[in-house]
C-alpha cells in the first residue's frame, strides 16, 4: 500500500520555491533557494517561518507526510495572495 501524500522532500521544494518568490518580490533580487529559505525563516510570519526553518531537514527526507502536503498547499495559497498584493 502506498502512503498518502508525497515525500517531505516534495513539500520542501514547494516551500522553498514560495520563499524564493516572496523574497524576490520584496528585494527585487533573485536569491538562491537556500538564501530565500533563510530569508523566509526570519521574515515570514508564523506559521510560515516555521515551515521555512524546517526545509533543509525535509529536503533529504523520503517520509510520506500527508499533513505536510496540506501545510505546503496552504503556504503556497497564502504566498500567492501576498504576491498579488505586491
Amino acid at each position: 500500500m502506498i502512503p498518502p501524500g508525497n515525500p517531505r522532500s516534495h513539500a520542501a521544494y514547494v516551500i522553498e520555491t514560495g520563499c524564493r518568490m516572496l523574497a524576490t518580490l520584496e528585494s527585487g533580487t533573485l536569491l538562491s533557494k537556500p538564501a530565500a529559505v533563510r530569508w523566509g525563516s526570519m521574515a515570514l510570519p508564523k506559521p510560515w517561518a516555521g515551515l521555512a526553518q524546517r526545509v533543509p531537514e525535509w529536503k533529504k527526507d523520503g517520509i510520506f507526510d500527508a499533513e505536510l502536503n496540506v501545510q505546503a498547499q496552504a503556504f503556497i495559497l497564502w504566498a500567492a495572495q501576498q504576491a498579488d498584493v505586491a
